[in-house]
């Protein structure tokens, strides 16, 4: 017997997944035996970590489990009639900015910070001697001017 004239229909299901609700969803297919491969889930969801659903009879959102081969099995009532969210995994990401780049930012800024509070601190203490200086050089003509007084009242005394 020749097998070449044999085709062999391996049965699998499409699952409707969507990043969102409210997303049109693709359609994923399901392993031979019903299951799904988080890889295949992978290729349309780059960084899926995880599947649900919206219950129908709770209203309540429902996580599938993963089995220990990254495969989730078909769940209670089927794949059908159920639109599965992708759970993806959260990056490092703050309003699309890289930690790393916010990283280099901040030592920038921190550098720049210090160099104009050095610059600043050394202007505040020239002020201050010269204030100091002044003051100084007030004082002593003052004193000056008291000794002229008080040479002038010895003179005429």
């Amino acid at each position: 017997m020749d097998n070449s004239d044999v085709k062999i229909d391996i049965p699998h299901k499409d699952v409707y997944i969507t990043e969102k609700d409210g997303d049109l969803p693709k359609l994923i297919p399901t392993d031979e035996d019903g299951s799904l491969a988080l890889d295949t889930v992978a290729v349309s969801f780059p960084g899926v970590i995880g599947l649900g659903y919206k219950s129908s009879e709770t209203g309540l959102f429902r996580q599938l489990s993963m089995n220990p081969d990254e495969t989730f099995s078909e769940p209670v009532g089927g794949w059908e009639n159920k639109t599965f969210i992708a759970i993806c995994k959260k990056n490092e990401t703050v309003l699309k900015i890289e930690f790393d780049e916010l990283k280099e930012d901040f030592i920038e800024f921190k550098s720049d910070f210090n160099s104009r509070l050095e610059f600043e601190i050394k202007a505040s203490e020239r002020r201050i001697k010269n204030d100091i200086l002044k003051a100084v050089q007030i004082f002593v003509l003052a004193l000056q001017a008291v000794l002229v007084i008080w040479n002038i009242i010895l003179f005429f005394s």
